[in-house]
């Protein structure tokens, strides 16, 4: 051959070895350095006794970086301390990283798993801790940043279970902790587990959160890495004898899985012999593996049957209601027994309904239902959202509602689980604590109301009885006793709203019952409408031992109650009060009547009377059939409470329809003697008196000097507090009685008679008051004051007060 030939030839050689070259060439030629992350987790990634990486992730990526031509550089940290590394594009790969959603947005994965796994719990030797409902209240060791634990949080939540979650930086202080007891329990995935679990440490049955393992690049590194490490990993997996499957069989069996080319095939000379002995033995040694890997899957499949048995006992069992809802079609797809139980149907009637019709027609149920799924679909998290269902039976229901969403590989939304607890008796709660506190600031307000219009009650009842008495003519006379009437009924008016709307003391005494309902039956007939007659049966002259203004309560709800029954369409109220006599014993409604003398009230309308599903409710504190703004729900209750109090009876007659009848019974009394009679005497009988006035009010102050100096007295008033001290301090033995206002500017009555009592001990103070809860009768005590006198004065109130503190003054 010629040199030309020759020089041909191997231009040829040299063409053909380059076009080899380049397509035989890795994949990656840059970068040429890739710097991979190692924490702990044996055996999958980990540092050896010479304190190099090792383990299966590691011998992976160096035999990948071996094809490809790649030079490994690896940076050492705790789990935390590579993730951020990974976030900070330190490093080009994350080994060992199991996907997850919100993972995907933050890092690249490579599409080909790695390997496959789940997380377990373990705990002490003593501990007792079995299943998921023994973590409640415990400590419990997790991974920081791990999917093990956003995992055991969400079951948690699903399952209503508190437990406390110590967040540490790796596996290895994470079985520290369990070993030390500093914790209960901890968590990590099964190939650590089984690597580490020592004398003192224990498997639970707890198995949760199957995985997938990849490995992760930073959002800045070469996509082409991720492309090569996917191109070898599906190359390995489809041949069994590939490096791939020898290293798994390193690190996670007890014997390496033999590789290779097989022996009968080198040693085909040494006949048919030799050939059937390695064969069987082959067969033998494949058959042994397969019977303990068939093994620790049953033991594994067993393991998680129980732990879905677990789970479901507690999901249908919890008792809260557990919703499973499919995205698309909004169709209940699972439901537990309390979400059964407190809607009334069964399951296979909820698993064909669609979920917005397990909700009320109302803007707290389905209106506000569907707002909640569509800020659901934008990503919102609903958690404790109060809102209204509806139950087989048609009531309503209040829930607290929490939803969580299960989305596939792509981020949809496939199904979403809800938790709805039943909150119905806590709303009943707050709204009779809510009408509670407008009761409240309807007894403040009234209190307010009574001091300044007892104050102007005062006034007029004062000059009123000046006048009166300066007056000639009868027609004078009789105009301003009408006067003296109306202020009498002001003043009655004035108590019942104090009594009505905060409690007062009781004043209980023989009183004439038919002269109350007289005068309510006149204040009925000026407000009722005119579609409504008031037709009235007085025949009793009888007494009985009550407090007046809480006889007057009785009829006023009793009758407001006929009036709002028969409100749409009018009708007659009918009022009797009779004497009747029980010859045997009675039962009512308060309890049995043994026989005796009675008074017995009756009211009686034609509206449209009770019906038989709420006939038991209506005595109940709150409960109300009117619309909102028509009543508290009170009057019934109160006049239960009244009636049982002086241990009488209480009947009602009722036809659906035809209006209702109740029939109110009273004990009569004997003891009439101690009814209350007009003796206060008019004059001061301790002769001429000096008296100390205070009172803010001019008018008031003007009153009552005038009322004591035609009696002879001596009075010296002021309506400053502040000026009466001054004249006080100066003649502390000139006064005989001192008479001062509560409620003035600068300096209260009581702060004023203490001051008074300071210069001269056993003082006879008279305090006078629009509202008597203004100061409690052991503060009174404990001052010294002498008399404490509601508003409004009159003539009779002042002069039998002074007479009172001078008699007590002389004993």
């Amino acid at each position: 051959m010629s040199f030309r030939t020759n020089n041909v030839y191997s231009g040829w050689m040299a063409a053909i070895l380059l076009v080899f070259m380049f397509v035989c060439s890795p994949l990656v030629a840059e970068p040429a350095v890739i710097t991979v992350g190692v924490y702990e987790n044996e055996p999958k990634v980990f540092l050896n006794k010479d304190n190099q990486p090792a383990g299966f992730f590691v011998e992976l990526i160096e035999e990948i970086g071996r094809v490809e031509g790649w030079k490994i550089k690896y940076k050492l940290g705790t789990w935390d301390e590579c993730l951020s590394a990974l976030d900070n594009s330190e490093i080009d790969i994350m080994v060992d990283v199991a996907f997850s959603e919100a993972r995907r947005n933050r890092w690249n994965f490579n599409k080909e798993p790695v390997l496959s796994d789940w997380f377990q719990i373990y705990t002490g030797n003593e501990s007792k801790i079995n299943s998921i409902v023994d973590l409640t209240g415990k400590k419990v060791a997790v991974l920081n940043q791990s999917v093990q634990a956003d995992a055991l949080k969400g079951h948690l939540m699903q399952f209503g279970l508190n437990c406390e979650l110590v967040l540490l930086p790796d596996y290895h202080k994470v079985f520290q902790l369990l070993a030390e007891g500093k914790v209960d329990a901890a968590v990590v995935n099964r190939f650590y587990g089984a690597a580490h679990m020592s004398s003192n440490i224990r498997e639970t049955g707890i198995i949760f959160h199957p995985t997938r393992l990849h490995f992760a690049a930073s959002k800045n590194s070469n996509p082409l890495i991720i492309s090569a490490l996917d191109k070898h990993l599906v190359k390995m997996k489809i041949d069994r004898e590939s490096f791939y499957y020898r290293s798994l069989a390193k690190w996670f069996a007890e014997e390496p899985v033999p590789y290779g080319t097989p022996t009968w095939l080198k040693q085909t000379i040494g006949g048919l012999a030799s050939f059937i002995i390695i064969f069987i033995g082959l067969s033998l040694f494949l058959k042994m593996r397969i019977k303990e890997k068939t093994s620790d899957l049953l033991s594994i499949t067993e393991k998680l049957r129980v732990s879905e048995e677990q789970y479901r006992e507690l999901f249908d069992n919890a008792p809260s209601a557990y919703f499973t809802i499919d995205a698309k079609e909004g169709r209940v797809k699972r439901c537990n027994v309390g979400a059964q139980k407190m809607l009334g149907y069964t399951a296979e009637v909820l698993e064909k309904m669609n979920v917005l019709d397990l909700y009320m027609e109302s803007p707290n149920g389905k209106e506000k239902a569907k707002e909640i799924s569509e800020r659901f679909k934008q990503g919102e998290s609903i958690v404790d959202e109060e809102l209204q269902m509806i139950s087989s039976d048609g009531k309503p229901i209040w829930v607290s509602l929490s939803v969580e969403s299960v989305k596939d590989l792509d981020g949809n939304i496939i199904e979403s689980r809800s938790i709805a607890v039943n909150i119905s008796n806590r709303k009943e709660l707050e709204k009779q604590l809510l009408q509670t506190q407008k009761m409240e600031a309807l007894g403040v307000l009234s209190g307010g109301i009574a001091h300044d219009f007892n104050n102007i009650l005062s006034a007029i009842i004062g000059y009123t009885e000046l006048a009166k008495a300066d007056a000639k003519s009868p027609e004078v006379i009789e105009y301003l006793t009408e006067v003296q009437r109306a202020s009498d009924r002001a003043t009655s008016l004035v108590q019942q709203i104090l009594t009505f709307s905060r409690e007062t003391e009781q004043i209980i005494r023989p009183l004439q019952p038919k002269v109350l309902i007289k005068e309510t039956i006149k204040l009925l007939r000026a407000s009722l409408p005119s579609n409504i007659k008031v037709k009235q049966s007085i025949d009793s002259d009888s007494y009985i031992l009550a407090d007046p203004t809480q006889i007057h309560q009785i009829m006023m709800n009793l009758c407001t109650n006929s009036w709002h029954a028969m409100e749409e369409h009018g009708g007659t109220l009918q009022i009797g009060l009779s004497d009747i006599h029980l010859s045997n014993p009675l039962n009512t409604v308060t309890g049995e009547l043994e026989p005796g003398d009675y008074i017995k009230l009756s009211t009686k309308d034609n509206g449209i009377g009770i019906p038989d599903d709420i006939i038991d409710l209506i005595f109940d504190p709150f409960f109300t059939t009117k619309a909102q703004g028509k009543g508290t729900g009170m009057g019934l209750s109160v006049v239960h409470g009244i009636i049982s109090k002086y241990k009488g009876g209480l009947t009602l007659e009722r036809n659906t329809g035809e209006g209702v009848t109740i029939n109110i019974y009273f004990h009569v009394t004997d003891d009439i003697d101690s009814k209350e009679k007009s003796t206060e005497s008019t004059e001061i009988s301790s002769g001429e008196v000096n008296i100390l006035f205070v009172d803010d009010e001019e008018p008031i102050a003007k009153m009552v000097e005038n009322i004591f100096l035609r009696r002879g007295c001596h009075v010296t008033r002021t309506s400053d507090p502040l000026e009466a001290l001054n004249i006080f301090s100066k003649k502390p033995d000139f006064f005989d009685v001192v008479i001062t206002d509560q409620m003035m500017p600068d300096v209260t009555g009581e702060n004023l008679a203490a001051s008074i009592l300071e210069l001269r001990e056993n003082t006879p103070i008279i305090l006078c008051t629009g509202y008597i809860n203004e100061i409690s009768e052991e503060r009174i005590r404990q001052i010294g004051i002498k008399k404490i006198l509601a508003k409004p004065l009159n003539k009779e109130k002042l002069i039998a007060a002074v007479n009172e503190v001078l008699d007590k003054q002389k004993l």
